[in-house]
């Protein structure tokens, strides 16, 4: 009965002393795993393989190692990105409430947050499309941010999202990337009316920003605008214009002008003391006549 008990006890002890070890095995495997993926050093390739491997393991004791390397803006955006994607596969509604806290943490990068956007829009959650607008009209926000939300906000079917926009670029309070935005998704949305009227108010107004100038020339040309001509001709001889306005709405008239415009070019060339604008002119009128040969034949 003794030497059975002892059997029995070794056999147990045995059957522990193997278990242990195994885990042990695990776990240092394990920690391995977490090393190499942690370990910045490393190539991303790696790193990668690394991150696959643990997912495929005990997805939930890596879920917040994952979500500090989000957080993490010495981190490749690359690996940020995919790290965000597998916090999805592991828990999806746990990962939709860590989204929803970074994109709410003004401390964290603007990286972090807009991939936390990415992803929350990605997966319809709920309000979603409400914290979007709030970002959007905080204009005590980061303005990367304030323009990604614009971005998102605009691909919606929103009632009411052309006169929003309007409003943004009317706004001389606003942000000039803002503004500078709203213009351009206009144009894609094909708001012509509008745009003509205010396209020709920013040229003229010196007051305005410059780069809402030139947007609104780029614009025009896009359009096809040549009623916005005269306009541009008006800052091109304009000596109390900026170079770069003038240089800009020079090129923009080679671009959009005809042969009446090739001649003001050209008796701007008599008057012309700067050698770089005197080059800019001619090359816009080499443009326009180049273009009408080419309408000839």
């Amino acid at each position: 009965m003794a030497k059975r008990w002892f059997v029995v006890a070794f056999v147990s002890l045995l059957l522990f002393f193997i278990v242990s070890l195994s885990t042990a095995a695990d776990e240092s495997d394990f920690k391995a795993k977490i090393d190499s993926f942690t370990n910045k050093a490393r190539a991303y390739d790696l790193r990668v393989k690394s991150l696959v491997e643990l997912v495929e393991g005990d997805a939930e004791q890596v879920f917040p190692i994952l979500e500090n390397v989000l957080k993490d803006n010495s981190e490749k955006p690359a690996l940020r990105y995919l790290v965000a994607e597998k916090l999805r596969g592991i828990d999806n509604e746990k990962a939709t409430q860590v989204f929803r806290e970074i994109l709410n943490d003004r401390k964290l990068d603007v990286f972090a947050r807009r991939t936390a956007i990415t992803q929350l829009v990605s997966t319809n959650a709920p309000d979603t499309k409400e914290r979007m607008r709030d970002v959007l009209t905080d204009k005590t926000e980061d303005p990367a941010m304030r323009q990604y939300a614009l971005g998102i906000y605009s691909s919606w079917n929103e009632r009411g999202k052309i006169e929003k926009l309007r409003q943004f670029v009317q706004s001389k309070d606003e942000n000039l990337g803002i503004r500078m935005d709203a213009l351009f998704l206009l144009q894609e949305s094909e708001d012509f009316d509008f745009l003509r009227s205010e396209l020709h108010r920013f040229l003229g107004d010196k007051r305005e920003a410059e780069e809402l100038r030139k947007g609104s020339m780029l614009i025009a040309q896009k359009m096809g605008d040549k009623d916005l001509l005269p306009t541009m001709t008006r800052v091109a001889q304009d000596r109390e214009e900026s170079f770069g306005m003038r240089q800009s709405a020079i090129s923009m008239l080679g671009e959009m002008g005809n042969e009446s415009t090739a001649s003001i070019l050209e008796a701007m060339l008599r008057n012309e003391p700067d050698q770089k604008m005197i080059q800019t002119i001619r090359s816009a009128v080499a443009s326009i006549k180049k273009q009408g040969k080419n309408r000839i034949n």
